[in-house]
């Protein structure tokens, strides 16, 4: 059954379900386009090409994702395995749909389908048919209202939140050694040099390609080094700054919510913190809501 468009006439509805436009926050301009992609026989064909012609198409469709989707069939994002997401100044960005289980939220099936970009959630919405962040998903409260509700969360709510959010941690991967070295090699420029070498030693220039290929593999090994310490350092600092328990409120069937003390890696969006008199350090970002406080914010100044 044809789907009317009234800019482009009549177009196929498994068109036009494939493709969502992500708007602002102010709904001024489109923030990035995602379009629905699953594997087919085209993908079997690409690893077959691949092979025969020893990788050289794949080094290829590595450094331009919009080539790299070619190897898929376009489809509806209910159905999706690959997005495809296009950003406004038209840089694009291949990313594997992922699958997760969770308490029954809202009108949400058990096992949601998300996929994460730019440090941001987007969940698959069955009955709007689009994908919406998690601030979407879930009602936000009014400041009048955390104001009258001071019990906290239940069980069943902090469950539900942690499962949409996950831990309260930054997560620094560190890549072996040889998952960067293929990251390094897998690159146009190398296959350039290595065909250079090739052409050098055919016409006998025997000392100019091993010099090339002495200061390639040098530059290599020092690229992968340098990489690799500041994988450390960094994931090294986030591990520092991790603080002491927290105290927060649990709603209950009491009168009096429950105060209890949590690791700050279980903390989401909505807990109530109990700050202590002194030498507390928050391990998220905070709105105090009754009491006063002095903070020291000379770690993120600087000063």
């Amino acid at each position: 059954m044809p789907f009317l468009n009234r800019h482009h006439g009549y177009e196929l509805i498994e068109e036009a379900n494939c493709v969502q436009e992500v708007y602002s926050k102010n709904r001024n301009e489109v923030e990035f386009t995602i379009i629905g992609y699953r594997r087919s026989l085209k993908t079997q064909f690409y690893n077959i090409f691949c092979f025969m012609l020893l990788g050289i198409p794949h080094l290829i469709f590595e450094s331009f994702p919009k080539l790299k989707a070619l190897r898929f069939s376009k489809c509806a994002l209910e159905t999706a395995e690959i997005l495809l997401v296009i950003d406004n100044h038209g840089q694009p960005t291949l990313i594997e749909m992922e699958t997760q289980s969770i308490c029954l939220l809202l009108d949400l099936p058990t096992n949601v389908r998300y996929f994460n970009y730019r440090h941001t959630k987007f969940i698959w919405q069955p009955i709007q048919r689009r994908f919406v962040t998690v601030d979407e998903l879930l009602s936000s409260s009014t400041l009048d209202e955390l104001l009258e509700n001071t019990y906290g969360l239940n069980e069943s709510e902090y469950k539900i939140r942690y499962d949409i959010y996950g831990p309260n941690k930054i997560e620094v991967e560190i890549k072996s050694y040889w998952t960067l070295l293929v990251e390094e090699v897998l690159n146009l420029f190398y296959a350039f040099q290595a065909f250079s070498v090739i052409l050098w030693l055919v016409d006998e220039y025997m000392l100019y390609a091993i010099c090339i290929i002495l200061l390639t593999i040098f530059s290599s090994i020092t690229s992968l080094i340098q990489t690799r310490k500041q994988s450390e350092a960094l994931h090294d600092l986030v591990e520092s700054s991790k603080c002491h328990n927290v105290s927060v409120l649990r709603k209950s069937p009491k009168s009096k919510p429950d105060i209890i003390k949590i690791e700050p890696v279980d903390l989401v969006p909505g807990d109530l913190i109990v700050l202590p008199p002194a030498n507390f350090i928050l391990p998220c970002d905070v709105v105090l809501l009754t009491g006063q406080c002095i903070v020291n914010e000379s770690v993120l100044t600087g000063k």
